[in-house]
């Protein structure tokens, strides 16, 4: 019989052992884990039926892939593949990260042919799970969940903390208190929890929460 080979535990020990060879442990920058920067999957149409190899890889090396969105996951789990320590998973369509088991490794990071997955600081921050560059008309066209650059986070964000750019809404972490009414304004959802729980309005941001959103 052949061997079998079972996943890594991962875990806050395996997490931390690796962010510190990553160097992501150090004073001035938070533990990171994996974050995927799309919702899409089901929520997005199709262009046209793939049948080829069952990769992301493979199918964006066709005219840009099948999905609507030429942003989005593929869906396809090249990053599942990748990942040593079961973390990330295909979820209708779309991947999704089980924080709890995710190391920081990057290994997702480096898999994903559309660079849809991010490192994030394990805080109750919101994300912008959208990567869509296109403008709000044609998102409404493609996808359910994409963000439409309607700006309605922007005008209400108590803290200044999102800013439009290449037609996505962006959030600057270092202004960012999580509040969350950012969450609660997108009308298309695009704007979600990762984990946690808003925060009070009037909260400050934990310094040791902060990355810098790299624009």
């Amino acid at each position: 019989m052949p061997p079998t080979f079972k996943c890594a535990p991962g875990g806050d020990k395996t997490a931390d052992a690796i962010n510190t060879i990553m160097g992501n442990d150090t004073d001035d920058r938070p533990s990171l884990r994996a974050t995927v920067i799309c919702a899409g999957g089901e929520n997005c149409g199709k262009r046209f039926d793939y049948q080829g190899i069952q990769t992301c890889a493979a199918a964006a090396s066709i005219a840009g892939g099948p999905s609507a969105c030429a942003y989005g996951c593929l869906g396809l789990g090249d990053c599942t593949r990748a990942c040593k320590f079961d973390a990330i998973h295909i979820v209708n369509g779309v991947a999704v990260v089980d924080r709890q088991k995710c190391t920081g490794c990057t290994a997702c990071t480096v898999a994903c042919p559309r660079h849809v997955i991010q490192m994030k600081p394990i805080a109750p921050q919101p994300a912008v799970k959208c990567s869509s560059k296109d403008k709000g008309a044609v998102v409404n066209k493609t996808c359910k969940v994409g963000c439409i650059a309607c700006g309605l986070c922007v005008r209400n964000c108590p803290n200044q903390a999102i800013f439009l750019k290449d037609n996505v809404a962006v959030i600057d972490y270092t202004k960012c208190n999580g509040c969350g009414t950012c969450v609660a304004k997108c009308p298309k959802k695009a704007i979600q929890w990762v984990e946690g729980t808003p925060r009070p309005m009037d909260a400050p941001v934990p310094e040791h929460e902060v990355l810098k959103t790299r624009v």
